[in-house]
């Protein structure tokens, strides 16, 4: 993923590193297990080995299906949301991905290849 400060690079075969590309400053890779993530990659069970032992893509969806427990048992017990709500994909990060794909799509096709992403 490009941006105009930064990309996003990731590989699946390589699960636990994510790559930054700054425009303006070395690259810096970010592992799994480190105390330098985030408090919401680092807790809420969503890691469940150690450090340097990878974990792999049915992880990833047992996070999501984690979270959709979470937040269907708040719902049935009445409590509230958490602030920062549910880590899961919603209906509108859904039409936000189909957004994104269907820009991209367009760029492709188009001379001008950066491209106003719209509004949702």
């Amino acid at each position: 993923m490009y941006g105009t400060k930064a990309s996003l690079e990731w590989h699946q075969e390589d699960p636990n590193e994510l790559i930054v590309k700054y425009a303006n400053a070395p690259r810096k890779t970010y592992r799994r297990g480190n105390d330098y993530i985030s408090e919401a990659a680092a807790g809420h069970g969503f890691t469940r080995t150690p450090f340097a032992h990878p974990e792999g893509f049915i992880e990833a969806f047992a996070n999501i299906y984690l979270a959709a427990v979470r937040a269907i048992s708040d719902r049935i017990d009445g409590n509230p949301a958490p602030e920062g709500g549910y880590d899961f994909p919603t209906v509108d990060d859904g039409v936000a991905g189909v957004a994104f794909i269907k820009a991209s799509v367009e760029s492709s096709a188009s001379d001008q290849k950066w491209l106003p992403f719209p509004a949702i």
